[in-house]
């Protein structure tokens, strides 16, 4: 028979969780655990090797990704230290709508994870042409000089 995952007054068949996990294992990397919390409770989790224990009908504690997801309704990521788990991570956290109800969904990662956050390229630099500041694009810089032949940094 099928799995049922039931927490209280909620029956979820295990088939229906894994389904996230399938659709998941292509975008997320290999190291990541995922978890899902419904109501204030670990409802699924699919743990990698790392020593993050999250058993189904655990309550969420308030500080969590996951209950920041709950309250928020907005993706929501953190490095957590090492005071939970034992070990630091990195967590994103997504809001998700799972058997009509409100739920979040959490992908852990190793702390060591980068995070993409690249900049995108300046398109253009505000360069004094006489007395006026304007626009420049990129491709049409040859050099840059200071204003005065000084360089300023902020003091510490």
């Amino acid at each position: 028979g099928s799995l049922i995952v039931e927490i209280e007054n909620l029956q979820i068949p295990k088939t229906e969780l894994d389904q996230i996990k399938v659709i998941l294992e292509d975008w997320v990397p290999k190291d990541a655990s995922l978890a899902i919390a419904i109501d204030g409770a670990y409802v699924y989790s699919v743990l990698s090797r790392h020593p993050i224990h999250l058993p189904i009908g655990k309550k969420i504690d308030e500080d969590s990704v996951a209950a920041k997801v709950l309250k928020t309704r907005k993706k929501t990521e953190a490095l957590i230290d090492d005071s939970i788990f034992g070990v630091p991570y990195y967590a994103i956290g997504y809001p998700i709508i799972f058997d009509q109800m409100e739920a979040a969904l959490i992908v852990i990662l190793p702390s060591s994870f980068k995070v993409d956050n690249k900049q995108e390229p300046y398109k253009f630099l505000t360069g004094k042409q006489n007395e006026d500041w304007t626009p420049i694009p990129i491709e049409c810089i040859s050099h840059i000089e200071s204003l005065q032949k000084r360089i300023a940094n902020k003091a510490t």
